[in-house]
């Protein structure tokens, strides 16, 4: 199916070898978006993916339609020309860690001060974590609007890349 969107020329290939796209100029550096999981939980390889992938959708959606998902949306368009530039170039991403849900608890009163938008994950506990909230979910990650990486708050800077 994918092969024929291309063919009919509904999909067109990205051939913009460079890192920025044509109409947004790169003067703050690179744009990334960071994803913060918790360590505690050891998800396997592909639960932590997942929940990673859920991450990154909810947060770079709330530039297409509002989402009840976003924490802070009201400061946004702070962010959108970063997102611009993440979305016209390499969609980088940067999974960084918490030792636990309330490390990510402090991490999101830091974000909420600093008016930087996240989306806080919850899975809903069906296959391999166990429940910790009172509605039966458990605070798996977030992930941060795409932001310069030079412009990145202190309580991001601080945290450790997940190995």
């Amino acid at each position: 199916m994918w092969k024929k969107l291309f063919q009919s020329g509904s999909i067109k290939a990205n051939t913009n070898t460079s890192s920025a796209p044509a109409q947004v100029k790169q003067i703050k550096g690179e744009s990334v978006q960071y994803l913060i999981v918790r360590q505690d939980l050891q998800m396997s390889p592909g639960k932590m993916a997942a929940q990673s992938a859920h991450a990154a959708v909810a947060s770079s959606m709330v530039f297409f339609s509002a989402s009840r998902r976003i924490i802070n949306p009201q400061s946004i368009e702070k962010y959108r020309e970063a997102a611009e530039h993440w979305m016209g170039s390499s969609f980088a991403k940067v999974i960084l860690r918490v030792k636990n849900r309330e490390q990510m608890i402090k991490l999101f009163k830091d974000l909420d001060e600093c008016e930087l938008p996240y989306a806080p994950i919850f899975d809903a506990c069906r296959t391999e974590l166990e429940p910790e909230e009172a509605n039966g979910s458990t605070l798996t990650c977030c992930g941060i609007v795409p932001i310069f990486r030079s412009e990145a708050p202190k309580c991001l800077q601080k945290l450790q890349v997940y190995k």
